[in-house]
């Protein structure tokens, strides 16, 4: 799928600041960071996928993500393993692991992953080559990154600053 990236260079202040958070601080400040700057983006997502059955637009969300140095982290927009989503014809689905699955018993049990079903709407075939979508490739991942770039930037940014505004004021 599309991978945009961000990275703070040449604020040495503000990297300093960065690097001085750890564990919870850290987390708290990449889901802060990620539910409010890929808002737009898993917006522009679920209004941009094609709809038949809403499956793939109920698969869609966002995650927050931090390396095992706790040094940097990240933000993704992309299918989920486990959801739930009712059908245009009004059929109550499920995808997922086995407990997400037991759960949510008496609904309907999906067959492909929300992974592979993604791929197939937004490259318009599946990795393998089996199977092929006849209306063609709907790269509607990509243009919801490409169209909210400069605001995920300038969230990013104004996200930083008013959260160590905040923890400075705050000790």
């Amino acid at each position: 799928m599309s991978i945009a990236e961000v990275r703070i260079e040449g604020h040495a202040q503000l990297i300093t600041q960065l690097r001085a958070l750890a564990g919870p601080d850290l987390r708290r400040l990449a889901k802060r960071v990620s539910s409010t700057a890929m808002a737009p983006v898993l917006a522009a997502a679920k209004s941009l996928t094609p709809v038949d059955s809403g499956r793939l637009a109920a698969s869609i969300g966002k995650l927050a993500t931090q390396n095992r140095a706790k040094t940097s982290f990240g933000s993704r927009v992309g299918t989920r393993p486990n959801y739930t989503y009712k059908t245009t014809s009004g059929e109550r689905m499920v995808s997922g692991s086995k407990k997400f699955r037991e759960k949510h018993q008496g609904r309907k049990l999906t067959t492909v992953s929300a992974q592979q079903y993604a791929r197939l709407i937004e490259f318009g075939q599946s990795k393998d080559g089996k199977w092929k979508r006849r209306a063609g490739p709907v790269h509607f991942l990509e243009t919801a990154i490409r169209s909210n770039q400069s605001r995920i930037i300038t969230t990013i940014g104004a996200e930083l600053r008013a959260y160590l505004t905040q923890r400075k004021a705050n000790p």
